[in-house]
């Protein structure tokens, strides 16, 4: 992906160069390394992937112990609070 994206700003360097002064292109080439950079970076980083993976295991956790503690809160009061309540007055 990254190298798609340079070569598009390189093709779009070359014909900036046809058409601009040399001061220009001095300037056009400094925001070009700067623009590549930026992507580089933000293609690299990964410090995100992270936390969305930590909070999909949490998620799945959480539905894990929500299930079970609804099953087993059902079967946990008919056996025991129901037997309770009948035997008490």
């Amino acid at each position: 992906m990254q190298l798609g994206i340079e070569i598009g700003v390189m093709a779009m360097v070359k014909r900036l160069q046809q058409i601009c002064t040399e001061d220009k292109m001095i300037r056009l080439q400094t925001i070009s390394v700067a623009v590549r950079t930026a992507i580089g970076r933000y293609c690299a980083d990964e410090s995100g992937t992270t936390a969305i993976e930590y909070a999909m295991i949490a998620a799945g956790v959480g539905l894990c112990v929500s299930s079970t503690v609804w099953k087993l809160g059902t079967t946990l009061k008919t056996t025991f609070y129901d037997k309770l309540a009948s035997v008490l007055p």
